[in-house]
């Protein structure tokens, strides 16, 4: 007789969206179905807003300009809000690495440090979502890169990401750092999803002279960008990244892995941490530079 498990997972559906179906984690079949819906909402909403942006601006009567900006925002700025929002309905699982930022609520478990190993391997179904539907993004993200040809740097990226968020997805024992990935592919990507909007107003990478049409609310969405990037990127991915690590450490050096598969993904992450965080430094240092030159220009202008 099949025990109550397999009866579970054999009725389980190849969609999975609400967070019931994730009580366990997905096969093949339902990620595959389940990211291809993603995948195909995002073109959908792309389609969208390329047929509302038509008459809302004579720079947008430019198909490449319309296709653009419904890019960034249809896709991307899209994606991002979602990441965002399912990481922050998942907050209280992870809260307790930044009470050192924002301070412990009543009640809330303070950091264990010696708790590693609950940190790396507890499955968490929010986790799950939300890697999936980050990696279904980052791939549809690959295909607009190769399409709009915004060079191999933002390809390499995008792959990159995705074999990061395959660190919790490839295991039938939910991966690894489900704890870790509630922040890293959803809280920090409220910042990005700024910069998508962003990223409209440069003449390189978005549409030329929509800058100049909406100086306002460019300077006014840079400055968002810059405070979420330093709350963000500067100063919660740091401790995240420093605890991150230490348990990872922890994890390689006591063996308490419980397949070598998942050991061989710590290691992966480590050295994916550590190269992202490295651009976080250089990415301020552009950030400092540029938006003292736009805020600069706005004033003088």
């Amino acid at each position: 007789m099949p025990s109550s498990t397999n009866t579970s997972k054999k009725s389980s559906p190849l969609l999975c969206i609400a967070l019931s179906s994730y009580g366990s984690p997905l096969n093949n079949a339902q990620c595959a179905v389940t990211g291809s819906a993603i995948i195909v909402l995002l073109i959908i909403s792309e389609f969208i807003f390329n047929k509302i942006l038509k008459d809302a601006h004579p720079l947008l009567e430019d198909e490449l300009n319309r296709q653009i900006l419904a890019r960034h925002v249809g896709v991307d700025v899209l994606s991002c809000c979602i990441c965002a929002l399912l990481g922050y309905l998942a907050r209280d699982h992870v809260m307790d690495l930044f009470v050192p930022i924002f301070g412990a609520k009543e009640g809330q478990e303070k950091f264990n440090i010696a708790a590693y190993d609950k940190r790396l391997f507890t499955y968490y179904p929010e986790a799950y979502r939300l890697s999936l539907f980050f990696f279904a993004y980052q791939l549809k993200n690959l295909y607009d890169t190769i399409k709009f040809n915004d060079g191999p740097e933002f390809i390499f990226h995008h792959i990159f990401s995705m074999f990061t968020a395959c660190a919790v997805l490839c295991s039938n024992t939910g991966g690894v750092c489900n704890y870790y990935s509630l922040f890293y592919f959803g809280l920090s990507e409220i910042s990005t999803a700024v910069l998508c909007m962003l990223a409209n107003f440069d003449d390189d990478n978005g549409v030329v002279g929509l800058g100049e049409a909406f100086p306002l609310f460019k300077i006014i969405n840079g400055a968002i960008f810059i405070v979420l990037f330093i709350l963000c990127r500067c100063i919660m991915w740091p401790l995240s990244t420093y605890y991150f690590m230490k348990d990872s450490k922890n994890a390689i050096e006591n063996d308490v892995t419980h397949k070598e598969s998942q050991k061989n993904w710590i290691k992966f992450l480590l050295i994916s941490c550590s190269l992202i965080s490295v651009l976080q430094v250089f990415w301020l240092g552009q950030i400092i530079v540029i938006g003292k030159e736009e805020f600069s220009n706005f004033f003088a202008g």
